[in-house]
Order: C-alpha cells, then sequence, then structure tokens
C-alpha cells in the first residue's frame, strides 16, 4: 500500500470536480478524501496499490466541460492506513451550495449550447431538404423538356415514313403501269409478226 498527495490545478472548483473523483477512487479500491483548497485549486489524499494509484492519477486528470484540469502535482509517500473509504471533505454550507449552483449553471450553459447546435443542424438538413426538392423538380422540368422533344421527333419520324410508304405505293402504281404497257407493246408486236408471217406463206 502507498499513499499519493495530489495537488489539482486548473478549472476543478465549483464544477463537481470532486463527485467525479470520488467515483474513480470507488471503482479502483482506492481509500483516502478529496477537498478544494484555496484559491482555486483541489487537494486527494489517496491511498492504495501502486499500480491502482498510478492509474488514478491519470483517469483524474479530466478535460471535459465544465472540467478542465490543466496539471497535477504528485507525492508517493508510506501509506497510514487511517481511512476506511473515500470521502469528499466538504467546507462551509455557503460554499457547497454556491458550488452545486455553479455546477447547475454549467449543466445549463451545456445544454443550452447543444440546444442551438441541434437547431443549427436542423436548418441544415432543412436547407439540404429544400436544395433536394429544387433539384428535383428542375429533374422533373428536364424530364418533361426532354420526353416533349422526343415526341416531337417521333412524330416526324412517323410522319416521314408515312410519305415515303406513299410515295413507294406511287412507284409501285408506275412500274405496273409500265408493266402493262411494255406488255400490250410485245403482244402487237408478236400479233404484227405473225400475220406477216402468214402473208408470206
Amino acid at each position: 500500500m502507498e499513499r499519493a498527495r495530489i495537488i489539482v490545478k486548473g478549472e476543478v472548483q465549483g464544477v463537481g470536480y470532486r463527485g467525479e473523483v470520488k467515483k474513480i477512487a470507488r471503482k479502483l479500491d482506492i481509500v483516502g478524501k478529496v477537498r478544494n483548497v484555496k484559491p482555486y485549486d483541489v487537494e486527494i489524499i489517496a491511498e492504495g496499490e501502486k499500480k491502482n494509484l498510478e492509474g488514478f492519477t491519470e483517469q483524474i486528470r479530466i478535460k471535459e466541460s465544465p472540467i478542465e484540469v490543466e496539471d497535477i502535482q504528485t507525492e508517493f509517500e508510506p501509506a497510514t492506513g487511517e481511512f476506511d473509504y473515500f470521502e469528499i471533505e466538504r467546507g462551509d454550507l455557503g460554499e457547497e451550495l454556491g458550488e452545486r449552483l455553479d455546477i447547475a449553471r454549467g449543466v445549463m450553459n451545456d445544454m443550452v449550447g447543444k440546444q442551438d447546435q441541434t437547431i443549427q443542424e436542423v436548418k441544415t438538413v432543412g436547407v439540404k431538404v429544400d436544395n433536394m426538392a429544387e433539384t428535383t423538380d428542375n429533374n422533373f422540368t428536364t424530364l418533361r423538356s426532354d420526353y416533349g422533344k422526343i415526341s416531337k421527333t417521333m412524330e416526324k419520324i412517323l410522319e416521314s415514313m408515312d410519305n415515303t410508304s406513299k410515295k413507294t405505293e406511287k412507284v409501285l402504281e408506275a412500274l405496273v403501269q409500265q408493266q402493262g404497257n411494255f406488255t400490250d407493246a410485245i403482244n402487237g408486236q408478236t400479233k404484227a409478226i405473225l400475220a406477216l408471217a402468214e402473208k408470206k406463206s
């Protein structure tokens, strides 16, 4: 068993730091006490196994709003065995009440900050949704425009095919007419030749 005398500097008074230290000590099977010391520091007397004390000094280095540990000074010495558990040594009633009010104020400030952040995130999402809706509307407008162009093109193609079909029919009619005329001419020539042959005979 060893004893560690620890001085913690930073934003550690009036922010709930002593309560966090007590929780960590209990988890690591450390006994002792923690108290505020003037003007702004926190003093910790901790007794336990050396490895537990080393882990303890690391875990109490908290940097999570509103707590901001800036420096830890540690001195080791033989344990006295005077503690049965870990406790918070509190000051007078006015001091403790003031600290609790400070803690409540810090929590409220954090909540307001997070609320502002949430509102900003919601606004950002709203802008993204508006942009998405505008983009979708533009896409549909483009689609309608493209569909209209495609429809007109198809109409022109069908009209062209219809005209081509009519022209083809006329060409076929002309060919049939020409074929008929050609057949008549052949028949006429054949009859003339046969008549001439009969006269000569």
